[in-house]
């Protein structure tokens, strides 16, 4: 998974070089101005959807060593 979420960065960022790239010679500005923050929005879902199930037992460790302390 964490394999993925870095091939989809990737992914994401050479897409949004190339929208901005060609946007002078297609024209495409009200495209190049959504894509980015579409990509970007996509790419932190995927990593909370990775980092968050790993934080939750931490979370539940600390948690319980407070109480026993």
């Amino acid at each position: 998974m964490h394999i993925l979420a870095d091939t989809l960065g990737s992914v994401a960022v050479i897409l949004s070089s190339l929208a901005n790239i060609y946007n002078e010679k297609l024209r495409l500005q009200a495209v190049v101005n959504y894509i980015d923050p579409f990509l970007s929005l996509i790419l932190i879902t995927l990593i909370l959807s990775i980092t968050i199930p790993l934080c939750i037992p931490i979370f539940i460790y600390i948690f319980y060593y407070i109480l026993e302390n």
